[in-house]
């Protein structure tokens, strides 16, 4: 599908241009990088897979941390069992329940797979069954660095008011998201706590949202 046209054309270091500072990688200031998402849908439940790298621990204060691969996994049945355990990829481990969210729960390091779908097993209240969850990402969908370009495009302004001498007084964090079809959270943070978070369409690459918050205490929550 065709991308919107200031996207076309975006420079291997992604650096900025239309007035931005060309000598910033911006790519070096990334604080959150979700790059995959696998999903499965059947019956009643929903088994949603990450990998992201991330800061940890995970600070919005416009620094850059140590980043570390991470899975998540959120499970979510209409019957609400008692206990889930999952087995996939060699590891196996018991999920944690969420009555605030009505899901379950399970984090762990690990790489990103690159896969096209995983096959996961799962023991429902002493019942096991398969399920595969497959990548959200298909052809047409722009990739992480090309939404973070579009973001530096559509607000170049307040872009440049974090800059200064060839550094970027801020972080940045990207997350792929899946409703119907594939989209970006796109936020940026500077050091006061301020962050401008933006919703990028994931074929376009048009900038169909934007708002601006404050550092708020995190937990496992998902969008």
């Amino acid at each position: 599908m065709k991308k919107f046209l200031f996207c076309v054309i975006l420079s291997l270091a992604l650096i900025s241009i239309c007035g931005c500072n060309k000598k910033i990688d911006y790519l070096l200031y990334l604080s959150e990088n979700r790059q995959e998402v696998y999903l499965c849908r059947e019956d009643g439940e929903e088994l949603k897979i990450f990998y992201t790298q991330k800061e940890q621990p995970y600070n919005a204060d416009g620094y850059v941390g140590q980043l570390s691969d991470i899975c998540e996994i959120y499970y979510k049945n209409q019957n609400t069992p008692q206990s889930v355990t999952i087995a996939f990829d060699g590891f196996e481990g018991e999920m944690n329940y969420s009555s605030v969210d009505n899901n379950f729960y399970l984090s762990f390091s690990a790489p990103t797979p690159h896969k096209e779908e995983i096959c996961v097993t799962l023991k429902i209240d002493e019942k096991e069954k398969t399920l595969s969850a497959k990548n959200v990402f298909e052809d047409g969908v722009i990739t992480f660095a090309e939404a973070i370009n579009c973001v530096i495009e559509y607000d170049c302004d307040y872009i440049q008011s974090l800059t200064q001498k060839n550094n970027f007084f801020g972080e940045i964090g990207v997350r792929l998201l899946y409703d119907e079809r594939c989209f970006y959270y796109v936020s940026i943070c500077n050091r006061s706590g301020e962050i401008n978070a933006y919703l990028v369409d994931g074929n376009t690459g048009r900038v169909v949202a934007q708002k601006q918050t404050f550092t708020q205490t995190k937990r496992y929550t998902q969008p």
